[in-house]
């Protein structure tokens, strides 16, 4: 069996990636990674949301993604983890026996990915696996 590790955001492209390792078939086992970065948990910590509330309000965000693996009856697991994206869907896809890493393209807007640079691309660079990124 392999296990395929989906990075998700919450976004469109997000989805098309969800729709796509779907596709791989029901032989794997998914390790669905939302990475709560920096700036997304000092907006959480601005808002004066507690642990409880945000946990739920990711949950709510990644569910028409869930929903889409129940419906095919795959096995996954959702695994939340803070800091920079990139870096942290590499050190999980380091520390578990990953076969695959399954990316969406975007999830910045343009002028985000012109400083910050792309996600996807931050990943297929570092990365010790193949990279799927779905566009």
């Amino acid at each position: 069996m392999k296990s395929v590790l989906l990075a998700v955001g919450g976004t469109t492209h997000s989805m098309k990636a969800a729709e796509t390792a779907v596709s791989l078939g029901n032989d794997h086992f998914y390790h669905i990674v939302h990475v709560v970065s920096p700036s997304e948990s000092k907006h959480d910590a601005w808002l004066g949301w507690d642990k409880e509330k945000l946990q739920l309000e990711r949950k709510q965000k990644l569910k028409p993604i869930t929903d889409l693996f129940d419906e095919k009856g795959l096995r996954y697991v959702v695994h939340f983890l803070k800091g920079e994206p990139a870096e942290k869907i590499i050190e999980f896809a380091n520390a578990h026996p990953i076969d695959l890493i399954v990316v969406g393209s975007r999830g910045l807007n343009k002028f985000q990915e012109f400083v910050l640079g792309s996600v996807s691309q931050e990943v297929l660079h570092l990365s010790k696996v193949p990279v799927l990124i779905v566009k």
